[in-house]
């Protein structure tokens, strides 16, 4: 009777064993669940760089559009089409 009752209760803890490891990987908070989130993290980490880089570059150009003339107008040019007295400004399309 031992015997017998030692395989039922191993076999359960087997089972039960099974079923926490199931719940585990598979389970709301569960190793599943915890690959989805690191791999989210890392997608962030990587936009996070990116916008840190464009504010970097953007605070460049702030800086130099404040203090350097020719920066300004070389812009004023470029990008508002703005043009010097007695200079004409021709666009081709």
């Amino acid at each position: 009777m031992n015997a017998t009752f030692f395989k039922i209760f191993s076999r359960c803890i087997i089972c039960l064993a099974s079923l926490i490891g199931l719940i585990t990987i598979i389970g709301n908070q569960g190793l599943i669940k915890l690959l989805n989130i690191n791999s989210e993290f890392s997608h962030l980490q990587q936009q996070n760089h990116e916008i840190e880089t464009q504010i970097f570059d953007l605070r460049n150009k702030i800086y130099a559009i404040k203090n350097d003339q020719i920066t300004l107008e070389r812009i004023a040019r470029e990008e508002l089409g703005l043009a010097r007295k007695n200079e004409r400004l021709y666009t081709f399309k």
